[in-house]
């Protein structure tokens, strides 16, 4: 007799797409209302007779789609390299790549102070946005919204390479201060990424090496067995590492590369392949003694959080499923250690752009009374069809998005219009940080680039409010920046 409370999700990022990195106990999360299901295509045909008696029908593809929800926490760990949350991972396979955030001190500042969520800029080529701000003169150190005074302005980089010593200048804001000496900061980041990229290494090539867009062959043996494109050179010069996307076929490492059908020039994959953009994952969800695999899987995810609750992600994944079989849960241990933070003493602020018909301001950043908030990635999650493959595809792609952020706020008229925003595509910006000031506990998304679609008039408990819906827009045409999703 199984028990629906009794199951356990196992996930790992895999190697190679759509080959099961078997998941162990160490790959364990911490979810809530986990379900699984299967969609297996058949063609209902109905054999011409001289009944209306049918026959059996032919059986198609199978997918399986898996959807669970967890919590917005932190990883408690404060050195790099930093401990990467169990959202961390599942992000990666939704189509968002890791950035390294970046800890800018600074002195002296101007006017009103840097805003969480803003974009600043050293210059007009070396530019970050905003994901945390610590006032180191206070004991402990005090994470706030806005910082006027000597401290840490930590940033997750969109564009150039941020150097010690100069001035700092917030872009909304206006504030300016002098740059202390930089620094990684013992935090994660996460932002959009539209590459699906696999790193490569390999030891020497034959004759000379392929360039920046060449088409390879894959051979194992003898045998093509795929195709990949240079996308980029990490080892600049002599194309010992560098990333692909794989066009077709597999990949792995004992591989042979060839720059053309037959001749041209040839390596040897090294060491294993990096699924390095918009890995694949590998699942194990077992209920009550029968576990099912989920694999090439990549998914879809809603951030969301009441006041006073925790934020919660939903998150829904779809591969190819693989055999099922009767198999006891694995032992765990501290998956529930780490507490989630909760809206409570949240910081959720809006910031807007000069309107100088209303007589705004630039530095306009308000902690405006909220009821909830949430964040949707958006994103367009499809079957890769291969009639190659045993299942009919080889995994789920990340082929579109289109992200949103929603919240119910309290209306105060005037001092934030949000109707204006709406009917004349004004931008604004949206920060949202719970967590105190515990590092490695604090945890957050900011959008710096927002576009207002709808504000409908709503009842909060007989209170006036808006129901907001908004979209995260690019900030540089070459985009993947539009929202930032992180722990500090």
């Amino acid at each position: 007799m199984p028990l629906t409370r009794k199951q356990q999700i196992l996930a790992k990022l895999e190697t190679s797409e759509g080959v099961d990195s078997s998941p162990a106990a160490a790959d364990a999360m911490l979810v809530f209302d986990p379900t699984i299901a299967d969609d297996v295509a058949n063609t209902d045909r109905v054999p011409a007779g001289a009944t209306l008696s049918r026959d059996f029908v032919p059986m198609g593809r199978k997918s399986r789609t898996m959807t669970f929800t967890s919590d917005f926490r932190g990883s408690a760990d404060t050195s790099i390299p930093i401990t990467v949350p169990d959202w961390g991972t599942l992000l990666q396979a939704c189509a968002y790549k890791s950035v390294t955030p970046i800890r800018l001190p600074i002195t002296s500042p101007t006017g009103t102070g840097f805003q969480l969520g803003e974009i600043v800029q050293k210059s007009s080529t070396i530019r970050g946005v905003v994901i945390g701000l610590i006032n180191t003169l206070v004991v402990p150190n005090f994470v706030t919204h806005r910082l006027s005074s000597a401290g840490d302005v930590v940033v997750a980089p969109i564009q150039g390479t941020f150097t010690s010593s100069g001035t700092l200048t917030g872009e909304s804001s206006g504030t300016t201060a002098t740059l202390g000496t930089v620094a990684n900061y013992p935090g994660l980041a996460y932002m959009p990424t539209s590459e699906k990229v696999v790193t490569l290494t390999v030891s020497s090539w034959s004759s000379s090496a392929p360039a920046v867009g060449d088409v390879l062959r894959v051979r194992n043996g003898s045998v093509v067995v795929g195709h990949a494109q240079i996308i980029a050179e990490n080892s600049v010069g002599t194309m010992l590492d560098f990333d692909v996307t794989l066009l077709a076929g597999t990949i792995a490492t004992g591989n042979t590369l060839a720059t053309a059908d037959t001749g041209g020039s040839t390596a040897t994959i090294a060491t294993g392949p990096t699924q390095k953009r918009t890995p694949s994952l590998s699942f194990r969800h077992n209920l009550d003694g029968r576990r099912r695999g989920l694999v090439g899987a990549r998914g879809d995810f809603e951030l969301r959080g009441d006041s006073g609750g925790p934020l919660s992600f939903s998150w829904t994944f779809n591969g190819e499923a693989t055999a099922s079989l009767d198999a006891v849960p694995v032992a765990t241990s501290g998956l529930s250690s780490i507490r989630p933070p909760r809206l409570l003493g949240a910081i959720v602020a809006v910031g807007r752009t000069v309107n100088t018909t209303l007589g705004d301001s630039a530095v306009d950043f308000f902690r405006l009374p909220t009821k909830s908030v949430g964040l949707q990635a958006g994103n367009t999650v499809a079957p890769n069809l291969d009639a190659n493959a045993a299942n009919g595809s080889t995994g789920a792609n990340v082929t579109d998005r289109d992200p949103q952020i929603s919240a119910t706020i309290d209306q105060i008229h005037g001092g934030f219009d949000w109707e204006d925003f709406r009917d004349n595509a004004r931008a604004c910006r949206i920060a949202v940080q719970c967590g105190g000031n515990t590092p490695g506990q604090i945890v957050g998304f900011v959008a710096p680039n927002v576009q207002v679609l709808e504000a409908a008039v709503a009842d909060a408990d007989g209170v006036a409010a808006w129901d907001l819906n908004m979209r995260p827009r690019r900030v540089l045409e070459s985009g993947d920046d539009e929202v930032v999703i992180y722990q500090i």
